[in-house]
């Protein structure tokens, strides 16, 4: 069981991100280039005969679920974007068809990969995540607030419909922040369905959702500012196998 996880044996990484895939809004079409910048910034958009759609319709429509400006995008279709690339008997990091993939081979590990694309304090990050094998008992996600290998954030979900927000400070033992064990929720996708995955880091507060649900809110003040990131671990079976798409981040 999930609940039975409340220490992993972490792999250090070579996480050093040299460069990144530049600064861009995202598009769809030209209605969206006409109209994004406005969207973002209100809380719906006016087209007409009293008409307004709201901004989380819009933002369904475009793939996307952030409510600020957009201040780093990749969809790894360049393997030059500045994501590490690693291999070791416990894991790998790497590109793989338009996509970034990590994969947990050891029991009770933990893989992740920094993006190296800024320092923030409060910030919005989100991805796509599909499992592509091993077990439905995994779980994968995203960072924030990554200082270095023993200070960040991790928010994760599993194939089995679990979540989770850990905590390492200090290069200290993982902590579960303001949930006791793993928790499951109905709004997030099982075995290999795509799951869209968003964590905002504002103030105090950690948010995790998946699919546009709202997970859980808990609250921490242990770390104020950091990169963002993936990660992907495994729990009593190894063979973890996520690939992710379309990373977004943005102002929340």
């Amino acid at each position: 069981m999930h609940y039975k996880k409340l220490i992993l044996v972490i792999g250090l990484l070579s996480l050093a991100a040299l460069a990144c895939a530049g600064i861009s809004l995202p598009s769809a079409g030209d209605l969206v280039g006409d109209v994004v910048g406005t969207a973002l910034a209100t809380a719906g958009l006016d087209v007409g005969d009293g008409t307004t759609i709201p901004l989380e319709t819009l933002m369904a429509q475009f793939g996307e679920q952030a409510s600020g400006a957009v201040v780093y995008t990749d969809d790894f279709s360049s393997s030059n974007s500045g994501w590490p690339i690693d291999s070791f008997p416990e894991g790998a990091t790497s590109y793989y068809n338009g996509q970034y993939r990590i994969t947990v081979n050891e029991t009770n590990y933990a893989v992740w990969s920094s993006s190296g694309s800024g320092n923030y304090g409060a910030i919005s990050v989100e991805a796509d995540a599909v499992k592509l094998g091993g077990p439905d008992e995994n779980e994968f996600g995203l960072l924030c607030r990554f200082v270095d290998n023993s200070n960040f954030y991790a928010a994760t979900i599993a194939s089995d419909g679990y979540y989770f927000i850990w905590r390492r400070l200090n290069g200290g033992d993982w902590e579960l922040v303001g949930m006791d064990n793993g928790e499951f929720s109905a709004a997030i996708y099982t075995d290999t369905q795509s799951n869209r995955i968003r964590l905002d880091c504002v103030d105090s507060s950690i948010t995790l959702y998946a699919n546009g649900t709202q997970l859980i809110q808990v609250f921490d003040s242990s770390l104020t500012s950091g990169d963002v990131g993936l990660y992907a671990g495994s729990f009593d079976v190894g063979g973890v196998d996520v690939v992710f798409d379309n990373f977004l981040v943005s102002q929340p």
